[in-house]
């Protein structure tokens, strides 16, 4: 019996001409993964798919961008050769078209990983692209979740497939002909509701300040009058690791080691140490606070969930004998006493 031979597939290769799709299917390869898909009307040619927390709200941050015409997902499948000029597949999560017709691809990464575990596979990688004279960036999950503006985003894309009304358009564009307003105020003066103007913010239609947080007392304006809509070339060269992750995206190993560093101990939590928190401040109370250290050897595992972090310990039961008199129960009556 002959082997079969195995396929090689060389250059690059989009999905057949006809309906279009995505080159590989994360739903139908990916079935055990936590994967979905959505639909966005004039923004993805086929419905957007997504097999991680982190590519799911680019997408969503990528289609309020006032720059961002289409947004594919798993577009194509290009081969890259290695250092050692072995050949792989690389599959990258989105190819965007941008206003100016010009196409961007991305790859959605958590920051940590990308330069600990995958640093020289997407070093290579960023060579290929830059040879083949593609543009190619990086969109990582410092980026994507920052804030104010994550949470401004995941509140207007309950809006983004909604209808304009255009009674609701032509009343506020009258209104904010005399400049920006809150929108508190801007809902009065026009007679609109809050789901109107939501909607025409998701639709592009007005801008708001992506600096403050989004709600009724946020202040709103006409594209370019004076806020302007979200850039995607601002996103992806925002926080400071904006300018390594371009750097490594042209395929260039990043040369501040300093920076370099910072993005391999990934996102921090919690506050750093000051002097008037570790020094002078006032710490609270410990979960096991009242315990002596062999108390706390001893105690079983239901004992110390009992008082575990943001749990609140369920109060100890009393017996009757450390009760005073005067407090204890009363007694049942024996059969004597009974009236």
């Amino acid at each position: 019996m002959k082997k079969a031979k195995k396929r090689h597939i060389t250059g690059h290769s989009k999905p057949k001409a006809g309906k279009p799709g995505p080159a590989r299917d994360l739903i139908k390869v990916s079935p055990w993964r936590g994967t979905g898909a959505f639909s966005i009307p004039g923004i993805t040619p086929y419905p957007a798919q997504w097999e991680s927390y982190l590519e799911r709200y680019a997408i969503l941050t990528l289609a309020l961008c006032d720059d961002v015409q289409s947004i594919e997902t798993q577009p194509y499948i290009e081969v890259y050769e290695d250092s050692d000029r072995k050949a792989h597949e690389y599959t990258p999560d989105f190819l965007v078209t941008l206003s100016n017709n010009k196409e961007l691809t991305i790859e959605v990464k958590s920051l940590k990983y990308l330069v600990i575990g995958e640093l020289d596979k997407y070093i290579d990688i960023g060579k290929h692209f830059a040879t083949q004279g593609k543009a190619y960036r990086f969109f990582v999950d410092t980026q994507i979740e920052e804030v104010p503006r994550f949470k401004t985003a995941k509140l207007l894309f309950r809006y983004i497939t909604s209808d304009i009304s255009i009674s609701a358009l032509e009343k506020i564009e009258s209104v904010l002909t005399k400049g920006e307003m809150s929108i508190s105020k801007l809902m009065d003066l026009a007679d609109v509701q809050l789901v109107d103007v939501y909607t025409l913010i998701s639709k592009r239609k007005l801008c708001i300040d992506w600096d403050m947080p989004l709600n009724d007392q946020a202040n709103i304006s006409l594209p370019n009058q004076p806020y302007k809509g979200l850039s995607i070339e601002k996103i992806l060269t925002s926080t400071k690791h904006g300018d390594l992750l371009a750097e490594l995206a042209l395929g260039n190993r990043p040369k501040d080691k300093r920076l370099l560093s910072s993005a391999k101990a990934g996102r921090r939590y919690y506050r750093e140490p000051d002097p008037f928190r570790v020094i002078c401040g006032f710490s609270g109370t410990t979960p096991l606070d009242g315990f002596t250290q062999p108390a706390r050897l001893n105690r079983k595992s239901w004992d110390r969930a009992d008082e575990a972090i943001g749990r609140n310990a369920r109060s100890k039961k009393i017996d009757a004998k450390d009760i005073p008199d005067k407090e204890a129960p009363s007694k049942r009556l024996s059969d004597e006493e009974t009236p």
